[in-house]
């Protein structure tokens, strides 16, 4: 019975009683070298091409895992702003109503949300004995608060409402975690040098790793500034100079006059780092020394 075996130099007749196809392929595969000389390869041509061709299947497939690892990064980093945006909000409107009740209450964030979340209005903060939570500087500000008096309804939903910002905090956290995870994976390089913050940014505004690595650095250095780029191009305002790199240090915390070289020099090394990430996946060590201390100098 004959049979037409698929290889990577083309195609090989065989004639064989057996119907496992399986078997047959494990046996043609043992005999490759030897089908190959028929296409005009010898031992070492065959060696040199298999070599080439093992490569370039690694490659292909180091890019398939980016692609997938990077659509993850930009789902959860997606979600990450979202939630950011709306946990902001929220904390905003909170702020607003239980000020009006204890408006002299002036602590972080984190604290804040503990305090409305455990006690609610100022007479279940000043019978409290929990030191750990109400200091006696509170307690004092609670006992002579000019805010006006909360009903029992509202009380619960001030809990409720700060209960979920918690709650929404908390899923920001490990979100966090896993981008700082999954970024340091995908961008070895990259993150090696910049902030998983910004890295993600990057990706996402550039709409994955493969883009961010084909793009061209002028393009990196003003990626998320579409909006004032844009006007110039069609109203004739100044042009960006810089994009979300900005928030890096190294541009930041230069004088505005430096500001457009050193997003031209910061844009520059993202666009190899991005490169080398993306095509390869290796470290490079030596580059990442190397550009940390240029960007220090």
């Amino acid at each position: 019975m004959e049979h037409i075996i698929e290889t990577w130099f083309g195609k090989i007749k065989v004639n064989f009683n057996e119907e496992d196809l399986n078997k047959i392929e494990r046996y043609v595969r043992g005999k490759y070298r030897e089908y190959a000389k028929d296409y005009g390869y010898d031992n070492n041509s065959y060696l040199i091409e298999l070599k080439k061709r093992c490569i370039a299947l690694a490659k292909d497939k180091i890019q398939e895992e980016a692609a997938e690892k990077d659509r993850s990064i930009i789902r959860a980093y997606t979600i990450l702003k979202d939630l950011r945006d709306n946990s902001n909000t929220l904390y905003e409107k909170l702020l607003d109503w239980y000020k009006e009740h204890f408006p002299e209450l002036k602590i972080e964030r984190d604290r804040m949300l503990d305090i409305i979340y455990r006690y609610g209005g100022r007479e279940n903060i000043l019978n409290s004995n929990e030191n750990i939570f109400i200091s006696d500087k509170i307690k004092k500000s609670a006992e002579n608060s000019n805010g006006i008096d909360l009903s029992g309804e509202e009380e619960v939903i001030l809990k409720e409402l700060s209960k979920t910002i918690k709650h929404i905090l908390n899923l920001e956290d490990i979100l966090n975690r896993y981008i700082d995870e999954k970024i340091g994976e995908l961008t070895p390089n990259l993150s090696s040098v910049f902030n998983s913050r910004l890295v993600s940014q990057l990706i996402y505004q550039a709409n994955g790793l493969k883009r961010l690595a084909f793009a061209p650095s002028s393009k990196i250095q003003v990626l998320g500034a579409e909006n004032a780029l844009f006007s110039h191009l069609s109203y004739g305002t100044p042009p960006p100079k810089h994009g979300i790199i900005f928030q890096h240090p190294y541009i930041k915390n230069a004088k505005p006059k430096d500001r457009g070289r050193r997003s031209r020099f910061l844009a520059s090394k993202i666009a190899i780092l991005a490169r080398i990430d993306y095509f390869t996946g290796l470290v490079k060590d030596d580059l990442i020394e190397k550009i940390k201390k240029e960007i220090n100098e």
